[in-house]
């Protein structure tokens, strides 16, 4: 994943997935990190399925993801 990071550093999507790897494997100032990466990405580029893309992602991380994502989202 860091790898495919690395050549398309402006996927979004990318970064979601990073964030709740990171986030399932205790590690959460880089999952917020990268929730917040991904956020200004997708500022930038908006996903049009992100809850199709995420949907393989369940339990508390991904209601950790969500919530994060929603808090930075606000205005």
């Amino acid at each position: 994943l860091k790898t495919a990071i690395r050549f398309d550093s402006d996927n979004a999507e990318y970064h979601f997935v990073l964030a709740i790897i990171q986030y399932q494997q205790g590690q959460s100032d880089d999952a917020k990190q990268s929730v917040v990466t991904a956020v200004a990405l997708e500022r930038q580029q908006p996903l049009e399925n992100w809850g199709e893309s995420m949907q393989r992602f369940q339990g508390a991380a991904r209601v950790w993801l969500e919530d994060t994502r929603r808090k930075m989202r606000a205005p």
